[in-house]
């Protein structure tokens, strides 16, 4: 029988054994990386690539002769076991960048890389790396570090058309492989809009974003306010005999008609559509005013205000609240659902345009 005592702690309770990996297992899982690198970037020859880099010494600048980003030329030659020369930082050149990035007047990051012979990613990373990228440092900006390439990177980015088809690339790439994640045309689960949402509450947003999603905005729509669809409330501009008026929906147009009936029977003297609007002194905030739909003029002379309100929701009940208590002498007739329906049955074959 096997003896445990080697295997056991001071409880008695077995040891679990640790697992470990060979030499050989090691090396397997690193060819197995990098056959999938191999795999996601030999869209472009690598041997092309790296006799490029090595004639212009930059990935961005082999990029220029591809029509790509020295991202994508250093992540290929990677995939295709190249070694890139990557020149080591001198005492003298860490000490010339900490001097420039403590510069109170601001400092310029492609003038430092420019001075150095880097690149303007080497740089930023170095002082990513020696932690003098405060928050100082990355507001400090003068006018020609706005955008943050190197010259090699503007230089392919703003030639005119290179965005276009990378654009178009990018699309035919995904309409012949798929979707690298397999999400092409599937709506968003309700947990991931949640968990996007919340990661954006209480975030600040930025003035240049406001501006992109309005000039986004006027694009798409022609204005800033998007074309909605009013249902069935058909606000529209309408004239009746020379009164011409904004209806905001067709109860409000038919009322403004039935107005005009009882004017040319008789019954009122005169109607206005919003000529009027009462404020409710020392209200400061929420509703501090109300204008009502239409001011008659009965024929006794008195004054009446009518508001034709189909659905009554809590702006419009503090509207009339506020009016009660600070207009009390002010006679408001509101029109609700119930009243309009009852003048529907009643008079809708009698009123010229009601509809």
């Amino acid at each position: 029988m096997k003896s445990h005592e080697n295997n056991t702690d001071n409880t008695g309770l077995p040891i679990a054994k640790k697992r470990t990996r060979s030499k050989k297992g090691i090396e397997n899982a690193r060819q197995g990386q990098l056959v999938t690198l191999q795999s996601r970037y030999m869209k472009l020859d690598i041997q092309t690539l790296y006799q490029s880099y090595l004639r212009t010494g930059s990935v961005h600048k082999a990029a220029l002769e591809f029509n790509t980003s020295g991202e994508t030329v250093r992540q290929h030659l990677l995939a295709g076991g190249k070694k890139l020369k990557r020149s080591k930082w001198t005492s003298e050149e860490v000490e010339f960048l900490k001097q420039e990035y403590s510069n109170p007047d601001g400092f310029d990051v492609d003038e430092i890389a420019k001075s150095l012979g880097k690149t303007h990613a080497a740089v930023a990373c170095k002082a990513d790396n020696l932690g003098i990228c405060g928050a100082r440092g990355k507001q400090i900006r003068t006018p020609r570090c706005v955008i943050r390439m190197c010259s090699a990177q503007k230089k392919v980015t703003l030639r005119p058309g290179v965005i276009e088809k990378r654009a178009k690339a990018v699309s035919d790439a995904i309409k012949k492989n798929g979707h690298p994640r397999g999400m092409l045309g599937k709506p968003q689960s309700q947990k991931a809009k949640d968990a996007v949402s919340k990661a954006h509450v209480g975030k600040k947003i930025s003035r240049s974003q406001v501006n992109k999603g309005l000039a986004t905005k006027f694009a798409r729509y022609g204005s800033l306010a998007p074309k909605v669809t009013r249902g069935n409330w058909k606000a529209a501009w309408h004239e009746i005999e020379g009164i011409r008026f904004f209806a905001r929906s067709k109860w409000e147009s038919n009322y403004a008609y039935y107005l005009q009936w009882r004017k040319d029977i008789g019954e009122i003297l005169k109607w206005e559509h919003e000529p009027e609007t009462f404020w409710f002194k020392g209200i400061k905030r929420g509703v501090v005013s109300y204008l009502p739909d239409f001011r008659v003029t009965m024929k006794d002379g008195s004054i009446e205000y009518h508001e034709v309100k189909g659905w009554m929701d809590s702006k419009s009940k503090t509207k009339i609240k506020r009016m009660a208590k600070y207009h009390p002498l002010i006679k408001l007739d509101v029109i609700d659902s119930k009243r309009y329906n009852a003048l529907n049955r009643q008079v809708k074959g009698m009123v010229n345009g009601w509809v």
